[in-house]
């Protein structure tokens, strides 16, 4: 038995147990709840979600100022919410409700809460409080999802991402890359970074891969796909290979680009939709079709008005893990082509409906680099006071920042790290420029854009 199939059993029999037992989490048993309801009626999963949803609407109104706040102001009282249709009487919450009102939103009771930054995939970001029983509903959800497809704890898992927590400046930064490298270690996970996806860099991923030898990989879209299609261009040896799945996640991609990815690894593309400020809420299924985690979220499919297409929706949230900051209607901004149905897999949680509102570009530059656009936001992740931005590409060099300044906080030498931290990822033969501006216009599907490349748009 090799140190890694050591490693594997140690932490699937032992720790893993261990850790998920740790105070304020309940994933095991959250994990047996999943395994039990995906089978009921789809009526006993909504009375279970209602029930669900009184508790967490009564317990806001008592313990958070922000509800409190709101219902007295629209004259809603918890005790009143007796049906769904009661539940939408709830004005619905945006990111820039909670940036507005952050300590509002924090329970008087709350304890132990540590704070999470959303990737401002959106353009933007945001800090929010979590804690360990938070933590326990993403685990657990994740863990039950991936056993659909025989994926277990103690599988190594080859990860394309990058190292946000590590981009941080002086003592913070190193220790968060000794936490990394040790967790990585810990799970048997082979991280990847996927900043600068050059030629060179996939290459030496794929000989990590060789040597590693995964159960499966995990990544953002884009990432997993530029390294597909780079195996594929350069004929390498993948029947040594035996991967269950290959789950992406924070982008869409398109069907050639899926086709791909499955072709080349001899494996079916799993998509994961979650945030990190919700934690996982839908899967997909063996037989295809996302399903949402009824049991730890309720979600809504509100019609945007004016689309051409009347099964375009948006996706509101309310998550049922969070008691230290709820969530209550909360607007994802993400959009879904949904048509009423159901699956065949026989599992009765709701069907999502598919993705449509998420897709990023790709920075390239001359030299061959190609960035994700989700990997822009590490730059900024560390930058206080910036409420909103976007990246624009006008061509190979020339880079501009739209940033909309939370006043008071953004400091003067902010530029000059931006520039810096963005030079480290696309190299030194470029041009970075800002413009500050009081708002960043929406997309006509209602979405901010990230990141527009005008390089890839000339090249696709």
């Amino acid at each position: 038995m090799s140190i890694v199939d050591i490693r594997q059993k140690i932490y699937s029999n032992y720790l893993f147990p261990v850790i998920q037992r740790l105070p304020g989490r309940n994933t095991l048993s959250l994990i047996k709840e999943l395994k039990e309801t995906q089978w009921y009626s789809q009526q006993k999963i909504e009375e279970m979600q209602l029930r669900k949803l009184k508790h967490l609407i009564s317990y806001a109104y008592q313990h958070v100022l922000y509800y409190r706040n709101v219902f007295d102001q629209f004259g809603i009282i918890p005790g009143d919410i007796k049906t769904f249709e009661d539940y939408k009487n709830i004005p619905f919450l945006s990111k820039e409700d909670i940036q507005f009102n952050h300590q509002r939103f924090i329970a008087d009771n709350a304890k132990n809460y540590n704070f999470v930054t959303t990737s401002g995939s959106t353009g933007t970001p945001l800090t929010y409080p979590t804690n360990g029983k938070t933590k326990g509903y993403h685990i657990a959800n994740m863990a039950f999802a991936r056993s659909w497809w025989g994926i277990n704890s103690n599988d190594k898992q080859m990860l394309l991402w990058g190292r946000s927590g590590a981009m941080a400046e002086g003592k913070k930064g190193i220790i968060n890359k000794i936490k990394m490298a040790v967790k990585d270690r810990v799970t048997n996970r082979l991280r990847c970074e996927s900043y600068n996806l050059n030629d060179e860099n996939l290459h030496n991923h794929y000989k990590k891969m060789s040597k590693f030898r995964p159960d499966f990989i995990y990544g953002f879209a884009s990432s997993v796909y530029l390294f597909a299609d780079f195996i594929r261009r350069k004929e390498l040896d993948m029947d040594k290979f035996s991967l269950k799945g290959i789950i992406i996640t924070s982008e869409l991609i398109f069907d050639k680009e899926r086709r791909i990815i499955e072709s080349v690894f001899n494996a079916p593309v799993i998509d994961e939709y979650g945030m990190v400020e919700a934690g996982i809420i839908a899967y997909s299924c063996p037989e295809g079709t996302m399903h949402i985690m009824d049991p730890t979220i309720y979600v809504e499919r509100i019609p945007v008005k004016n689309s051409k297409n009347s099964n375009i929706y948006e996706i509101v949230i309310t998550p049922f893990s969070n008691f230290v900051a709820p969530l209550i209607r909360y607007k994802t901004r993400d959009l879904v082509n949904y048509t009423d149905s159901s699956c065949s897999c026989g599992r009765s949680f709701s069907v999502l409906g598919k993705l449509i509102g998420r897709i990023y570009d790709l920075i390239q530059t001359k030299e061959g680099k190609r960035i994700a656009g989700e990997y822009i936001t590490d730059v900024l992740e560390y930058i206080p006071g910036i409420r909103q931005f976007q990246l624009i590409q006008e061509n190979w060099s020339q880079f501009i920042f739209n940033i909309v300044k939370e006043p008071g906080i953004f400091k003067k030498d902010s530029e000059q790290k931006i520039v810096s931290k963005f030079k480290k990822i696309l190299g030194d033969n470029i041009s970075v420029s800002f413009k500050y501006v009081n708002s960043i216009a929406s997309e006509s599907s209602g979405k901010y854009k990230l990141v527009i490349s005008k390089v890839t748009q000339r090249n696709n």
